[in-house]
């Protein structure tokens, strides 16, 4: 814990942990994609949060934050429509729309609303990203979340991918117009939630073969049983769709583990 917060005082007055993290260069988009990152692990008593964020490197449209608040862990993942320069731009207005309502202690329903609205307004409905928004209760283990036209999140528990979670969803972030549906999930100590973009399961490899959903399951519960800790198994299986795309993404894939332990 302190050697990753030494990091990320470190990394405000030096390019260096930045550009060891990247397997080649980036285009401005990706950058600042990656400028938008929280640390990607967080960690309280009874909580974690890792996240991953693989960047196709031409690409700029994937976002993630995560923090723990007192008796609260939110996490949100973000995906922006299209390509370049307007995607990144459309998902920084968005991640820090969600932060700055977070930081007000907003209801989720409001920030969910709230992003939706600033949205439509600076881009107009030709715009919009995709995502869910979620506050998990450390002492009760529940879960509430929101979800914007996003593919659904995977509960997991002991080894297994135990269902997918269900959330009616709104429209897209930036369309507009919708009463937003605030879902809740009771948790048990040691379940872990996963957030995915669909960069994650739509990859393909040489040949044209999907990677789709089954093997990303297969790859989280491969993970699992692996034991690690859980920012180790998350980059496992992160590792298995870079793979299979031979090192070379068409659209970022980003995957957030959310776990939760009753703590004493």
């Amino acid at each position: 814990m302190l050697a990753g917060a030494a990091i990320v005082v470190a990394a405000r007055s030096t390019d260096l942990f930045n550009v060891v993290r990247r397997r080649k260069a980036m285009s401005l988009p990706a950058s600042i994609q990656w400028g938008l990152l929280p640390p990607l692990q967080v960690a309280a008593p009874g909580v974690s949060s890792n996240g991953v964020l693989e960047p196709a490197y031409d690409v700029g449209g994937d976002c993630f934050d995560h923090a723990v608040n007192g008796q609260t862990a939110d996490v949100v993942i973000m995906d922006a429509m299209g390509h370049g320069l307007g995607s990144s731009m459309l998902s920084s207005l968005a991640i820090e729309t969600y932060r700055h309502d977070r930081r007000e202690g907003q209801p989720l329903a409001v920030t969910h609303g709230h992003v939706d609205e600033v949205l439509g307004e600076t881009f107009g409905d030709d715009w919009f990203v995709t995502g869910q928004m979620a506050k998990l209760d450390l002492q009760a283990g529940r879960l509430e979340w929101t979800n914007a036209g996003h593919p659904l999140p995977l509960l997991v528990r002991g080894e297994r991918v135990l269902a997918q979670l269900e959330c009616r969803p709104s429209l897209p972030w930036g369309l507009g117009g919708e009463l937003v549906e605030v879902a809740e999930s009771a948790l048990r100590p040691g379940d872990s939630v996963v957030f995915y973009t669909d960069g994650v399961f739509e990859g393909r490899d040489s040949s044209g073969t999907e990677f789709g959903m089954d093997r990303f399951i297969d790859a989280i519960e491969r993970a699992s049983s692996e034991r690690p800790p859980a920012g180790v198994s998350l980059r496992s299986a992160v590792r298995h769709i870079v793979e299979f795309q031979g090192e070379a993404l068409r659209d970022d894939a980003t995957v957030v583990w959310l776990t939760w332990e009753l703590s004493a």
